[in-house]
């Protein structure tokens, strides 16, 4: 049996398509550099990470944007979180418009 995909999952369920929350976070804590530091980019669920679904591990905050623009993230909102992911070790956009056709192009 072929596992669901995510985008199969969201087309299927127009419930779940739309708006969700897009957690970032930056994977070592202790403050190390965060224009080369390795980021986790969720989608759903809780800042604890119960019910979210991994898209991706961007290496480099410039990954990171290209990561955050593949997702059709407006450009003042990938600013505004990599200013912010370089302070904090979480960032939620809060209302991130995450449609089929994006994960399909994301291949998830």
């Amino acid at each position: 049996m072929r596992p669901l995909r995510i985008a199969q999952s969201l087309a299927d369920n127009s419930i779940m398509a739309g708006t969700l929350p897009l957690h970032i976070d930056r994977l070592d804590h202790d403050g190390a550099n965060s224009v080369t530091a390795e980021y986790a980019v969720s989608m759903g669920g809780a800042k604890d990470g119960v019910g979210t679904v991994l898209l991706g591990k961007p290496k480099g905050l410039s990954a990171l944007k290209g990561f955050l623009r593949g997702l059709d993230v407006a450009t003042a909102e990938i600013e505004t979180a990599c200013r912010a992911i370089t302070k904090e070790p979480h960032y939620e956009i809060r209302h991130a418009n995450v449609t089929p056709a994006i994960l399909q192009r994301l291949r998830l």
